[in-house]
């Protein structure tokens, strides 16, 4: 299990308005996605948290997965 959140995102959506900061939550749920294997589940928990399962893989291969995920 991964987690991932978005860091200042509070600010950013406090900037941006609810609209757009749901936009850009989108537009990351979706490069997530790209980075993912067919059979990890990527899940939007709420506010800026994310959450990726990733069944059958090592801790090594999640540790790669991760810093992947926190490239983007």
């Amino acid at each position: 299990l991964i987690l991932i959140e978005v860091d200042h995102f509070q600010s950013f959506a406090e900037k941006l308005g609810e609209r757009l900061s749901g936009q850009m939550l989108n537009l990351l749920a979706k490069l997530f996605s790209a980075k993912l294997r067919r059979e990890d589940t990527l899940a939007h928990l709420e506010g800026a948290l994310f959450a990726v399962v990733a069944p059958g893989s090592s801790l090594a291969g999640v540790q790669v997965l991760a810093e992947r995920l926190r490239e983007i």
